[in-house]
């Protein structure tokens, strides 16, 4: 039955005896030391990856450049299509839309019943020009009849 009992240095003190229990040896520095420890490793790990990164980085960089120089991975520069007149068209496709474009908005304005009213622009409402209205009035008297 003797076993149980404590010797020399892990003997009861005289306080252990009279109080009947040994009081608490839990202290907070060992947490304390992994928390720092922990921690610092931490910092380390990541200071080391963002090196390795930053070195990587700088690799694809000089690799990217090294492979735009190749003749086969550069853009062709485009000069645009090669049109030529044809026989009997002696005349460029963008020359025929141009001259279209401008007899079609001579037409275009020539035949508008809508005018641009000074006062009305801020609003965003054209006029009706007065020849759309003498029209409309006479539509309008032979209407009922």
């Amino acid at each position: 039955m003797a076993e149980y009992i404590r010797d020399y240095p892990d003997a009861p003190t005289e306080e252990e005896i009279k109080t009947g229990y040994a009081p608490s040896t839990i202290t907070a520095s060992p947490f304390l030391k992994f928390l720092f420890w922990t921690f610092a490793g931490l910092a380390i790990t990541y200071f080391i990856a963002y090196g390795v990164y930053l070195a990587l980085d700088k690799v694809q960089v000089m690799e990217d450049a090294h492979y735009a120089r190749l003749s086969s991975r550069q853009k062709e520069v485009f000069t645009g299509p090669q049109l030529q007149p044809s026989p009997g068209h002696e005349s460029l496709d963008f020359d025929d839309m141009e001259s279209l474009t401008k007899t079609y908005s001579v037409q275009l304005k020539s035949k508008s019943l809508w005018q641009d009213d000074p006062q009305k622009l801020s609003t965003g409402r054209p006029g009706i020009s007065d020849r759309a209205v003498s029209e409309a009035r006479v539509v309008l008297r032979g209407w009922g009849k």
